[in-house]
């Protein structure tokens, strides 16, 4: 043990590369214990933050736990956009149904009587306007939404 504590001290290259070796050991060691994929962090699109609530940045190691959340809320929701838009398509061909109904049947009576064709497209186009036309909530919502903005600040202001 002696002849390697004198070569070591008589050799400063060799007691360097020593030292240097012990130290990446220790290093790679301890980085053995550690769990990496805690360090190294991906970064989630917005949609996808939102959507499944996960932060911006998200560690390796939890990926496998937010891919399966993100495939699960796709094909939860592509089930339930299917089953709305179905519904959707279902109500229309009712209410389109009604109103040929409605349309035939007054049209036979009505067509006899001056003016019945005129009177049938006027029901037409009255009928129209009681229908609920795309995008109707939306603007409906953002409505409600400003007049109650507006009482906040006006009841602020006052």
């Amino acid at each position: 043990m002696n002849a390697i504590l004198d070569c070591l001290k008589t050799n400063r290259g060799l007691t360097y590369s020593v030292a240097g070796l012990i130290s990446v050991v220790l290093v790679v060691a301890t980085a053995a214990g550690c769990q990496l994929e805690d360090l190294v962090r991906f970064s989630t699109p917005e949609g996808v933050q939102g959507a499944i609530a996960v932060e911006a940045t998200v560690p390796v190691s939890k990926a496998d736990q937010v891919w399966t959340d993100w495939q699960h809320f796709v094909a939860t929701n592509t089930e339930r956009l299917q089953a709305e838009i179905t519904n959707g398509r279902e109500r229309a061909a009712v209410l389109m149904s009604i109103v040929d109904t409605g349309i035939a049947a007054a049209s036979g009576p009505i067509s006899t009587l001056p003016g019945g064709a005129i009177a049938v497209g006027a029901m037409s186009l009255l009928t129209g306007l009681f229908l609920k036309r795309p995008g109707d909530r939306k603007r409906e919502a953002e409505a409600i939404a400003k007049a109650v903005e507006d009482a906040t600040a006006k009841d602020a202001t006052a």
